[in-house]
């Protein structure tokens, strides 16, 4: 993480005078109770609440109420907001605070919704040449009875637990991360003009990725990166897949199973994630609240 986490990661995370804290999982993960993100009383637990990140990934506060200008607030206390390349059904490109939905272009529930490539694991923005700092995600409205819940891969873990050959395999290679590739082989859709105009060339970036402040590697994976970089490309495209199946494996991911009023903050450039369509898509709205804070440095 960069903007705004120049972290003193041994400062204690859990003493919150007023303030639940508990940890959501085994692989990552913390939740906030007590805490209304849209106060500005928000500003003395400030420290405390990146550390948490920092150490937790994936932070959770529930019973929140936001707007969009609430969200935008709270994510420009991290950093810059990070610029779309995604263009909508009405034809224009989405703000930075924008909604995610499973609605086709007409605005009904659908099982091929108008944008489907949050429901593949993903790191966001992976093709651009900084990626996403951070994602802030809030449930606007959610399935009743439960689903659509998000998953998240923890790429540290995920790194760790490979053996020591794989290690020395993927030491110095490099991944091409393509958004043009994404869309022709997963929506089936090719970038409009608008599109193109915006988004920026396919961008190489480290397999392994080492954090700046702790010096922790993870993997850099998912659903952009379309070829390795010197390798012949059926061939690097069966490693990335090998390595994927194994940084999803059930030991490295927590899934989140949404609450009325949930909102989500996480470390986008060590975890990846996806939405899941266990819930009726045709027939319920899914929608959500989102933004993203730049990464100030080449992924690496």
């Amino acid at each position: 993480m960069q903007t705004g986490f120049n972290i003193d990661t041994d400062q204690p995370v859990r003493r919150m005078p007023g303030l639940q804290v508990n940890d959501i999982s085994d692989v990552l993960g913390a939740e906030i109770i007590g805490l209304d993100v849209t106060n500005d009383a928000v500003e003395a637990e400030w420290d405390r609440i990146q550390a948490l990140l920092r150490n937790r990934h994936v932070l959770v506060f529930r019973n929140q109420e936001l707007t969009e200008a609430g969200l935008e607030k709270f994510a420009r206390r991290f950093g810059d907001l990070e610029r779309s390349v995604t263009q909508r059904a009405d034809g224009t490109i989405a703000p930075p605070v924008h909604m995610i939905t499973n609605l086709d272009a007409e605005g009904k529930p659908s099982r091929t919704p108008y944008v489907n490539s949050n429901y593949f694991w993903h790191s966001d923005r992976a093709f651009f040449p900084t990626g996403s700092a951070m994602v802030l995600l809030y449930g606007v409205e959610m399935p009743p009875g439960g689903g659509g819940d998000t998953q998240f891969a923890n790429m540290i873990l995920a790194y760790e637990g490979l053996s020591d050959a794989d290690k020395a395999l993927v030491a110095n290679l490099r991944v091409l991360h393509s958004f043009e590739h994404m869309r022709e082989t997963l929506m089936k859709r090719p970038l409009s003009e608008l599109e193109r105009s915006v988004a920026p060339p396919p961008s190489l970036h480290p397999l392994v990725r080492t954090d700046p402040v702790t010096g922790r590697k993870s993997l850099l994976l998912g659903m952009y990166a379309c070829e390795i970089d010197g390798m012949p490309r059926d061939e690097g495209r069966a490693l990335l897949k090998r390595l994927e199946e194994h940084a999803t494996r059930p030991d490295f991911v927590y899934t989140h199973r949404w609450q009325e009023r949930d909102f989500i903050i996480w470390d986008n450039l060590c975890l990846m994630h996806r939405a899941l369509p266990n819930f009726e898509m045709d027939k319920h709205r899914r929608i959500m609240m989102r933004c993203g804070v730049t990464s100030t440095a080449i992924i690496r």
